[in-house]
């Protein structure tokens, strides 16, 4: 019956459920056979086949508690209704109730299991809060011996409730000061849910310790032969090692082999080593021993070569003789095995004579080794 006039339906009589085709207000009015007579409430029916999804809450959000149901015309499961939630047109639930784990734009569909009539709600747009439970970009963190580390969470937007360690209770305060290891997280909320609670992810705190270094290796080699020192880290990668040689390098992973050619007897040590936690601490020394000299290497008959003056300073002349190739390469190299300064040179009379300029170079011993061919000469010159 609608209430502006009387409709007949007395031929479903037996029908529990009416189709209705048109805006207006209804009511169903029931006569007994003893003529008691009972209606119902009034329902305003708009005419369209669309209805509203109501959420349990007022927020702009939906939190951990909040759910979404069809609107007033469905408010109890007796209905003989079936219903499809979509998400962005793809199916997510069937139960009358639905508790969204996404943002997005929800639908839900009621279709009347006794009859043809399928009902489409209006779209509505969900939010969920954006909970970042990230204590740090990774997994696990470290601070430096004598020093801390500061924990916050990566949203600015949280709000601190606590901080724990393996379960214990530490602080309430929004950045903690860590000096032990452990394992942390922190207990939070959000503006837009203020009564969901959160823990954060787990993150592993260590400890770094001061780096140290130490080399070793002694050997005995031929002149102009190389050989392989051993330097041995602790602590975090990477490591900016400084020899007493005057050589810097990084390392990536301990243990660190570094070839060396010293041309004199030489005994390395580590100067200075220090990585993300400053200067550490060096031991140990390497001796490297030349056991031939120079001169006594590689003596060809059919070529020799003089150096003059002896010292010399800023250049010296270099004489070559009695040479069957035609042409040579000079190099000068410092106590290290380093080629400092190279020449090639084209040997066209059976005396040749070239004047070597060093004033770039300074002071200190200095190997000039000829390679002639397959031929490889020295000669140990001292720059004043």
């Amino acid at each position: 019956m609608v209430t502006d006039q009387t409709l007949n339906y007395s031929r479903y009589r037996d029908s529990t459920y009416l189709q209705l085709n048109a805006p207006g207000k209804y009511f169903a009015k029931i006569t007994y056979p003893n003529e008691c007579t009972a209606t119902s409430e009034v329902l305003d029916f708009d005419g369209t086949n669309d209805f509203e999804i109501i959420k349990s809450s007022t927020n702009d959000f939906l939190c951990k508690d909040d759910y979404l149901q069809p609107g007033k015309f469905y408010e109890t499961n007796q209905i003989p209704f079936e219903f499809t939630w979509l998400l962005d047109s793809t199916f997510i639930s069937s139960n009358y109730q639905f508790k969204p784990t996404k943002s997005g734009t929800y639908r839900v569909i009621a279709k009347h299991t006794e009859g043809n009539c399928t009902l489409i709600s209006k779209p509505l747009k969900v939010k969920l809060p954006n909970i970042n439970f990230s204590l740090s970009e990774k997994d696990s963190a470290s601070f430096c011996v004598d020093n801390m580390l500061k924990l916050s969470l990566i949203d600015s937007i949280s709000h601190i409730l606590g901080w724990f360690t393996n379960g214990k209770s530490l602080t309430t305060n929004k950045i903690l000061d860590v000096k032990k290891e452990g394992n942390y997280q922190a207990l939070f909320n959000q503006a837009q849910c203020p009564a969901d609670y959160y823990f954060s992810n787990s993150l592993k705190v260590s400890e770094v310790p001061k780096a140290t270094a130490s080399i070793s290796g002694n050997a005995n080699i031929e002149y102009g032969k190389a050989t392989d020192l051993k330097i041995d880290l602790t602590s975090n990668p990477p490591w900016q090692v400084k020899l007493n040689t005057g050589e810097e390098f990084t390392i990536q992973k301990s243990p660190h082999l570094l070839t060396v050619r010293p041309l004199t007897d030489v005994t390395y040590s580590i100067e200075t080593v220090k990585n993300i936690c400053g200067l550490g601490n060096s031991t140990g020394a390497a001796t490297v021993k030349i056991l031939v000299l120079a001169d006594e290497l590689n003596e060809a008959p059919m070529a020799d070569f003089k150096v003059f003056p002896i010292p010399v300073t800023d250049e010296f002349e270099l004489e070559i003789a009695k040479s069957n190739e035609p042409t040579c390469e000079i190099n000068i190299l410092n106590n290290l095995g380093q080629i400092v300064q190279r020449e090639y040179l084209f040997l066209n009379h059976d005396i040749f004579h070239k004047k070597l300029i060093i004033s770039n170079l300074p002071n200190g011993i200095y190997h000039i080794q000829l390679k002639l061919g397959t031929k490889t000469l020295y000669k140990k010159i001292v720059k004043l």
